[in-house]
């Protein structure tokens, strides 16, 4: 697999999407910032965007749901204002909670639109500027499982992971790299902006008609996680930003490793991490005649 492949210990010019619903975003723009990376800062309203203009990032508008040729417009004004480019952060989108029955379509369509689609809007803009260039990163960001209620949204982000996964592929040959970050309980105010459609007793959040009783020990429980998430500290957004840079330069203790195309970073990710792992090699004990017989593989 080799070591990571650094961009440039030197400063690199950066778009950033979604810098308002993502305090982690904003966090790696002022990161960015403060090691003299150049850096557009992209929001669906950009004057939401001042403390990032006060740190010398360019802000400008952009909803990564709007036309294609919107997107292409607004990102070519970026890539001009920078005088290039070298890496697409994707951390626009929104969090979608609510229990997969009682979700209606059209609502799965939309995070899905905003949290799938938007990224690969972006991404299809600025990859012709990296095959040509023949270099290149795009971020996209993800988290790190699914719980009770978070089917739309893990939903989407596991469907962006595998189209990533395939991506990565496709454009290894030009020389582009991609990483999906899964975060931990950071403060990224998906609870703040959140489309709720579950009933929750004592809840101020809105109630949706018609859900299903049989589901009412789950919204509970979903009720009481939802709750602890909210009253809890919140990682150190600048600190997994940090982490970001660093694996993206390929400095400081990401200096020489190998590159990852998928890393969760913040609060737990390591345990996370090694948790899947040793979770799929049990399964692959427990089943290693049945798999060695079959030809199949299972993931936990």
């Amino acid at each position: 697999m080799g070591s990571v492949t650094a961009e440039s210990e030197k400063p690199l010019r950066w778009i950033v999407t979604g810098c308002t619903n993502s305090p982690f975003g904003a966090s790696l723009v002022l990161s960015l910032r403060s090691r003299g990376h150049a850096v557009v800062a992209t929001a669906c309203h950009s004057e939401d965007l001042q403390p990032l203009k006060d740190a010398g990032a360019t802000c400008l508008d952009l909803n990564v749901i709007h036309p294609q040729e919107v997107i292409d417009k607004t990102l070519q004004q970026a890539v001009d204002t920078l005088g290039g480019l070298d890496v697409l952060v994707n951390c626009a989108g929104y969090a979608e909670l609510g229990l997969v029955e009682e979700v209606e379509h059209d609502r799965f369509v939309s995070v899905f639109n905003a949290n799938v689609f938007g990224p690969l809007n972006t991404t299809r803009s600025l990859l012709p500027h990296f095959r040509k260039q023949k270099h290149g990163t795009v971020v996209f960001m993800g988290s790190t499982g699914a719980d009770i209620g978070t089917g739309p949204i893990t939903g989407a982000q596991f469907a962006l992971r595998g189209i990533v996964d395939a991506l990565r592929q496709e454009v290894a040959p030009f020389g582009i790299r991609t990483l999906q970050v899964g975060l931990g309980w950071h403060n990224t105010k998906s609870f703040a902006t959140t489309h709720v459609v579950t009933e929750w007793p004592d809840s101020k959040s809105p109630v949706k008609p018609g859900s299903i009783d049989d589901y009412a020990p789950v919204r509970k429980e979903l009720n009481r996680t939802t709750t602890a998430m909210e009253v809890a500290k919140p990682g150190d957004n600048r600190k997994a930003a940090d982490a970001l840079a660093d694996i993206i330069q390929g400095v400081g203790l990401a200096t020489e490793k190998q590159w990852p195309s998928w890393i969760a970073l913040g609060d737990g990710a390591l345990e996370k991490t090694r948790e899947d792992a040793n979770a799929a090699l049990a399964i692959a004990d427990q089943y290693e005649e049945l798999l060695a017989q079959s030809g199949l593989v299972l993931e936990a």
